[in-house]
């Protein structure tokens, strides 16, 4: 169950993005902060094989 949450939790929204957004609301207005990183090519269903997923 964990690892299928996991995959529908970075699949269906984007996690750092959500978190910088609500930085940026908190930070004042003349703080900018930096793009995000580029998108890696993880393939998440991997996640479903690892046996070490949640060690």
């Amino acid at each position: 169950m964990l690892r299928e949450a996991f995959i529908e939790m970075y699949t269906e929204q984007d996690v750092l993005a959500d978190f910088k957004e609500e930085l940026e609301e908190q930070l004042p207005e003349d703080v900018e902060l930096p793009d995000l990183p580029k998108k890696g090519s993880l393939d998440l269903e991997q996640v479903m094989e690892s046996d070490f997923f949640f060690a």
